[in-house]
């Protein structure tokens, strides 16, 4: 692993929260490639079980470590993203709310 990709393992595996797993995703071209997901444990004591973006938004709004705030990783996921030119509506509304707490 380089640069990135071994800065997003870092950030993501650190804690012991996520389990990697490697999967087949189907671009918009119809393209297969190889990705790999961030599997939440359940179990983990870091896990909160919801999805209710309220919620979701008052943590991210508050939680920061050694890598960063939660909220600039959010942030910065939601402008690669538009880079990329991927609406994903989920993350950019987790952001605007988050925003509402912040800024």
């Amino acid at each position: 692993m380089v640069g990135a990709e071994r800065l997003v393992w870092i950030r993501e595996m650190v804690h012991g929260l996520y389990r990697p797993v490697w999967a087949q995703a189907r671009l918009a071209d119809g393209r297969r490639v190889s990705v790999i997901a961030f599997v939440a444990e359940t179990t983990h004591p870091q896990y909160r079980a919801t999805d209710e973006l309220n919620a979701v938004a008052a943590d991210v709004a508050m939680a920061s470590g050694p890598l960063g705030s939660n909220r600039e990783y959010l942030t910065r996921l939601d402008d690669a993203l538009a880079r990329w030119g991927i609406h994903d509506p989920h993350v950019s509304d987790l952001v605007q709310r988050v925003k509402v707490r912040v800024w």
